[in-house]
Formats: structure tokens, C-alpha cells, sequence
């Protein structure tokens, strides 16, 4: 065997033993925490209850696998109700046994969870109701034509009085079906507005999320992933929400603003009230 190679041999024996060395640090060093994520919506059934598990970063993700499936979770408030949590095999999260109870504004909520010897606890205080002062037309074809672009449709709705941070939502609820929203109804398909970007990712989510400081909006060219049926969300967040959500934005995450308590938890456990409306975006050329 020449030198050369009998070299390069012990190279790569010594370069797969310092990979291996690092691979195996890494994996005794990692420790399982508790992620909760957690909001009551105002007028609406206690669901969506999210309790997952951290994993190796060498694992696959994936919901199901992430997911805790056997924690004991309850949500009760000041009036002395008791939500027990259930588990939801197909949405693989959390929701009350009680689907009939809605929860109530201006209301103290605690949440508690029992898993793996640890206690997860945690609190909020639920924004008050409000109404649209003016909402998007029913029908929006957006833009009409190249020039204009810059047109903008106002929405606005009242202020409810408490933390006024809000979180805007956008949504197609349909990306498939076009037409059969129409009168008469087509078999025409649904497209993607491929004017802002054109990248798999990007319209993978059929949603798109803003914030905004005032309770008045524009819904601009840029809101909108698809054409079709739109769903517009305004939520009112308690402050314990905003934060979360200021980290969703950032994409960094920063124990400080976890608001949940436990050995090896960290989340949110927050609230909000929320109003919605429907549009239907007309495409710009048939």
C-alpha cells in the first residue's frame, strides 16, 4: 500500500472519530423541555391546546411525533369552572371535554398540567369583545388593472379599551376551487398571485400575518397569497400573547418572555378576543 494512501486512510479514520465524538457530546447533552402553547379565543370552545416535546436536533420533526399524548391538563377560571383537557389524535393537540363552553371576556383563566413529575403552570386575563366598524367589500378585484397597483381598501373596528397591539390575519380558505364562488359557478381552478413572489414555501401557508398598532387597517396587493375566498382575523391580544407573538415574528426565541412555569417548560398560556369577516378576491385577468 503506497503512503499517499495509506495517509489519506488514516485521514478519514480520524476525521469519522472526531465526528462521531462530536455527534455523541451533542446527544448526551441534550435534555427534553415542555412547550406549551396555549391562547383562549373570546366566545369560542377551549381547543387548539398545543403541549409538545423538544427533540435531538438529529431527529425528523413532525407534529405527531413532538406531540405529548399523555399529559393531564386543566384550564379553570375564577368562578370556579373546571375544563378538563383531552387529547385530539388527528389535530394532535389539546382541547376541553365541555366543547359547549365558550370562553368568557374580561376573565381570569388559570392552566394547569401535570407531566412527566413536573407542574406547568400559568395564567391570563381575557381582552374584552368588540365590533367592525368597517369592513372589506364582499367582492374585491384587486388590482383592477397595472395601474393601480397602489389602491388601497380601508377596514376599521372599535377599540375595546385594553393592551391595543393587534394581530391581523389573512387567510384563503379555499386554494383550490375559484369558480364554484362564482354566479353562475365555473369549474375554473384556483391560482396563486405569483406578482409577489414565486417560491414553494411562501404559498405553502395559506396565510399571511401583520401587525398593527391602531385600530384601522389597509388591505393592500401584498395581503394576499392567492386568489378566492379570504378570511380576514383581527385579533386583541393580552400582553402575554403579544409577546409570543413578537418572537413568531423575529424568529428567535427568548426565554424571558415564556409565560408559562415549570422545571423544564417553557410557552405561552395567553388570550384574545377576535372578530372576522369574509371576502372573495376577484383575479385580475380571467
Amino acid at each position: 500500500m503506497g503512503v499517499k494512501i495509506l495517509m489519506k486512510i488514516i485521514f478519514l479514520m480520524i476525521l469519522i472519530i472526531i465526528i462521531t465524538s462530536c455527534v455523541d457530546e451533542n446527544s448526551n447533552d441534550f435534555v427534553e423541555e415542555t412547550i406549551v402553547e396555549a391562547l383562549l379565543i373570546v366566545d369560542e370552545p377551549i381547543q387548539n391546546i398545543r403541549i409538545s416535546k423538544t427533540i435531538p436536533i438529529l431527529d425528523t420533526f413532525t407534529f405527531e411525533s413532538s406531540a405529548i399524548k399523555d399529559a393531564n391538563a386543566f384550564i379553570y377560571n375564577e368562578n370556579g369552572d373546571t375544563f378538563e383537557l383531552i387529547y385530539d389524535t388527528e389535530l394532535f393537540n389539546y382541547k376541553a371535554i365541555n366543547q359547549s363552553y365558550l370562553v368568557e371576556e374580561n376573565q381570569k383563566y388559570y392552566l394547569k398540567i401535570f407531566y412527566n413529575g413536573d407542574t406547568i403552570t400559568g395564567n391570563t386575563l381575557t381582552p374584552r369583545t368588540y365590533k367592525w366598524i368597517q369592513k372589506a367589500p364582499d367582492v374585491i378585484q384587486f388590482p383592477k388593472d397595472s395601474l393601480t397597483l397602489s389602491e388601497v381598501i380601508k377596514i376599521s373596528w372599535e377599540n375595546p379599551g385594553s393592551f391595543n397591539f393587534y394581530h391581523i390575519v389573512v387567510k384563503c380558505l379555499d386554494t383550490l376551487n375559484y369558480g364554484a364562488y362564482l354566479t353562475p359557478s365555473t369549474d375554473e381552478l384556483n391560482r396563486r398571485i405569483s406578482l409577489i413572489r414565486d417560491d414553494e414555501f411562501y404559498f405553502n401557508n395559506s396565510t399571511n400575518h401583520g401587525l398593527s398598532p391602531l385600530n384601522e387597517g389597509s388591505i393592500i396587493w401584498t395581503t394576499f397569497k392567492w386568489y378566492g375566498l379570504q378570511e380576514v382575523t383581527i385579533y386583541n391580544p393580552d400582553f402575554n400573547w403579544f409577546r409570543w407573538l413578537g418572537q413568531y415574528f423575529q424568529s428567535e426565541y427568548n426565554d424571558i418572555l415564556s409565560t408559562v412555569e415549570g422545571k423544564r417548560a417553557r410557552g405561552v398560556f395567553g388570550s384574545a378576543a377576535a372578530i372576522r369577516d369574509t371576502s372573495f378576491l376577484l383575479k385580475n385577468i380571467q
